[in-house]
């Protein structure tokens, strides 16, 4: 009894110190109910699969792949890295000092990164590494996410949590309080503008190629949403879709139309059941980071079009080629899989 004592006031000594750190404060889940999940047949597997192992380290979460065919990832430590070749050997361009997640160059071919420490940055080639903004509407970014450049160069970003920093993000699915924002940095001004909040772990971004919308995944209600940007409902937002069968995270644009969404994980029925039940999340929040699940070891992304249908599902249910898919990039006939925790990116035909 002691034993467990001890125990128990450890984890909570552990859990206030992460709260006081990286949070707002003490833990203060809602009670929700989640959709029953669509059922997708999936469309294949990841055959033709190219694992790409890195030199050290993990955590390629975003690809970027520039005119001249190299690939471009980030680390959780903070470096960039880039290939010229999938066989060739990488070589590191920097370091943020932060922990760079969504990547994207614009139509100069400068790198901007979104970045979950520094905000948004930019680098040009050879040059020094750019602070654009580190705000989101006058306050303040607390984990800037994924970002995608619109047609007229304005950056759309993610600011997934306004309450918790990168090391305890599993404390905004905990909560499930709806405070992601999705913002805008304007390049003819320099301003960051707040376009949406009250977002649920708002995460990938994408833009459509026509500018008719911009498309933000909010991971911990299982769906894609959608704001208008012009024509009858501008201004409006919807839900291009929902019901995943599991968590969406990175959502980017392809060569045709289609919109490449990343499943992190599949959903895990023990914590849907724990929607309504706040005060048993606010406990399961308590454990040390360590001893709470990291997502499942499989992959998954699927093909969107811009109604909403689903055009492809690929699985991998075991996670052999690679496993926590979060960012997937279409160029030159593949597709390019980031990952959270695995310690290589892949590549795959496109289907």
């Amino acid at each position: 009894m002691a034993g467990r004592l001890a125990l128990g006031v450890l984890s909570l000594g552990l859990a206030a110190a992460v709260w006081a750190m990286y949070g707002p404060g003490p833990l203060a889940p809602v009670a929700w109910t989640p959709p029953p999940g669509r059922h997708h047949p999936p469309t294949g597997g990841l055959a033709g699969i190219e694992r790409v192992e890195l030199p050290d380290g993990h955590g390629p979460e975003d690809l970027a792949v520039d005119a001249q065919g190299r690939i471009v990832t980030g680390l959780h430590d903070g470096r960039v890295m880039r290939w010229s070749d999938p066989k060739a050997q990488p070589e590191t361009l920097f370091d943020t000092g932060g922990r760079p997640l969504g990547l994207a160059f614009d139509r100069q071919g400068r790198l901007v990164i979104a970045d979950a420490t520094r905000g948004i940055l930019r680098w040009p080639e050879g040059g020094p590494l750019q602070t654009l903004t580190e705000t989101c509407g006058g306050t303040p970014l607390t984990l800037a996410d994924d970002l995608e450049i619109g047609p007229d160069g304005t950056i759309w970003f993610s600011d997934a949590s306004s309450r918790w920093r990168l090391p305890a993000w599993k404390m905004d699915f905990v909560e499930s309080r709806p405070s992601g924002r999705l913002c805008a940095w304007v390049p003819t001004t320099g301003q960051s503008l707040e376009i949406l909040s009250g977002l649920h772990f708002a995460n990938g971004v994408a833009v459509d190629p026509e500018g008719r919308f911009v498309l933000v995944v909010e991971s911990s209600r299982y769906r894609v949403r959608r704001l208008w940007l012009s024509g009858p409902r501008v201004g409006e937002d919807d839900v291009l879709i929902g019901d995943l069968p599991g968590v969406p995270d990175g959502i980017s644009t392809g060569m045709d139309g289609t919109f490449w969404l990343a499943i992190a994980s599949p959903r895990d029925p023990t914590l849907d059941a724990l929607a309504g039940w706040p005060s048993v999340r606010r406990i399961f929040g308590q454990l040390p980071l360590v001893l709470q699940p990291d997502p499942a070891r499989s992959a998954r992304f699927m093909g969107v079009d811009a109604e909403g249908a689903v055009v492809a599902d690929r699985v991998d249910p075991e996670g052999t080629g690679i496993w926590a898919v979060t960012n997937v990039r279409e160029a030159d006939g593949w597709l390019y899989l980031g990952s959270l925790l695995d310690t290589a990116w892949a590549r795959v035909p496109r289907p």
